[in-house]
């Protein structure tokens, strides 16, 4: 796939965990939820398409919304659409970094990520995650939100705690996959991205969670960057 095609290619910038890995190992998802702008605009504009024969068939299974029984799927089979749900406003994130104004029908996938190393032994990480949309007239949306917390081991770099709670999700049987965060405790920091996208599949987990705990992976970065500057 495309995140194994940017690991051949890059391999030095997926392991700095750059910027530049960082933003192509989100497209992917990035690039799925951007759907919604579309799909969102043409409801506005009356010009929604029907789906393709069978499509609600080939879409149940991959996660707990999409669950072959779930309200969306059974929608889906019955009128030819996905049905889009409108998330509530989207305040805006205290200290969070300085970013140019969404522009009208667009998408905006906004990531943080802190760490806090508590003692010797071990370290506290809290991330958060959103999706959000604008739509024609100018109103900001979530469309997904989770934030994560917990501790690392820092001699090993291994999740001893991770607690995941939902902030917004789009369909009545999303939050059932909030369960599938505590499989990451055991998990080292390096083999967190890789074990997530091979293991977590299926109904007991979220596409967009998913994303979120492999984002963790990333605190392997920042504890090089705490190291070589408690080195200056």
């Amino acid at each position: 796939g495309f995140r194994s095609t940017v690991a051949e290619l890059l391999p030095g910038e997926v392991d700095r965990a750059s910027l530049l890995h960082l933003l192509l190992d989100d497209w992917v998802g990035a690039a799925l939820v951007s759907g919604y702008a579309l799909q969102y605009r043409g409801i506005e504009l009356g010009v929604e398409q029907k789906l393709p024969a069978g499509t609600a068939d080939r879409m149940a299974g991959i996660c707990a919304g999409f669950a072959p029984d779930a309200s969306l799927v059974s929608y889906a089979r019955r009128h030819d659409i996905v049905p889009t749900a409108r998330g509530p406003l989207a305040p805006s994130i205290e200290l969070a970094h300085a970013v140019e104004p969404l522009r009208p029908n667009g998408m905006r996938r906004y990531r943080r990520l802190d760490l806090c190393v508590a003692d010797d032994r071990s370290a506290d990480f809290d991330a958060h995650f959103r999706d959000s949309h604008m739509d024609s007239d100018g109103v900001e949306t979530i469309v997904h939100e989770y934030t994560v917390t917990g501790s690392v081991d820092t001699s090993t770099r291994t999740i001893t705690a991770v607690t995941a709670d939902v902030r917004v999700l789009p369909w009545q049987e999303c939050p059932g996959a909030i369960a599938s965060a505590q499989r990451v405790q055991g998990f080292s920091l390096t083999e967190l991205r890789g074990r997530i996208r091979g293991e977590f599949v299926g109904t007991s987990t979220c596409t967009h969670l998913n994303d979120t705990l492999r984002a963790i992976g990333d605190l392997d970065a920042l504890f090089d960057l705490r190291s070589g500057l408690d080195d200056v």
